[in-house]
């Protein structure tokens, strides 16, 4: 801070002062006139720069670092946006660092961008997409009488992944559910292999995955 002019005098007057630029925190000074005090308050000049400036992560997740640069006196705190990004070491006054963890991205799910906030900047987080959803079925086949019944098969899949259960003939018919997304029961019903016909075969599709229904011709 700087006297401009009326740094001295006599009688009425007025003194011009100029406050310098301020790149750091808020800071207070005092002008000392004929033995009064007069205070002035600069609001902060903080800036903050990032690097880098975001990362990409792979489908397994991952951690990193990031420097923050910002003057002394600066304060500054990182703060996720996303529930499956972390950060730890996320407050510091002046230039320092943080680091991050990037959780698993799990079966089906598609690739997903997070972000963390630091001050006025933002860290983007990209990650791949998770793998391609599967469908494990217990069980892939089942033997069934001529008069046809009940049975059911459990579905093992991503928490994300959507299916649905496709009969491949109209005497398979799905009672309950006949799609759903995540682990679930499909439930379904045989019907009578009317007399005279040879034993039969049909499937039920769920996915990448084939459950088949065979039924005798005799019992």
């Amino acid at each position: 801070m700087s006297i401009g002019d009326g740094a001295q005098g006599s009688g009425n007057g007025q003194v011009r002062y100029q406050a310098r630029p301020n790149s750091g925190a808020a800071r207070t000074g005092t002008l000392t006139i004929a033995g009064q005090t007069v205070v002035i308050t600069q609001g902060d000049g903080c800036s903050y720069t990032l690097q880098p400036g975001s990362a990409d992560i792979g489908q397994t997740g991952g951690t990193g670092r990031v420097a923050v640069n910002t003057s002394p006196g600066c304060t500054w705190t990182a703060t996720s946006a996303a529930p499956w990004v972390a950060v730890s070491a996320a407050k510091a006054t002046g230039a320092g660092a943080f680091t991050f963890s990037v959780d698993e991205n799990a079966m089906g799910v598609p690739a997903r961008t997070g972000s963390i906030m630091v001050a006025d900047q933002t860290f983007r987080v990209d990650q791949a997409p998770g793998p391609p959803c599967t469908y494990t079925l217990t069980g892939n086949i089942q033997w069934f009488p001529r008069a046809g019944a009940p049975w059911s098969f459990l579905i093992a899949t991503g928490a994300s992944c959507a299916w649905t259960a496709l009969p491949s003939a109209p005497w398979i018919t799905i009672t309950s559910p006949s799609n759903g997304t995540g682990n679930g029961r499909v439930i379904f019903n045989v019907g009578p292999n009317p007399a005279g016909n040879p034993g039969r075969a049909g499937t039920i599709t769920v996915g990448n995955s084939v459950f088949t229904v065979d039924q005798n011709a005799i019992y």
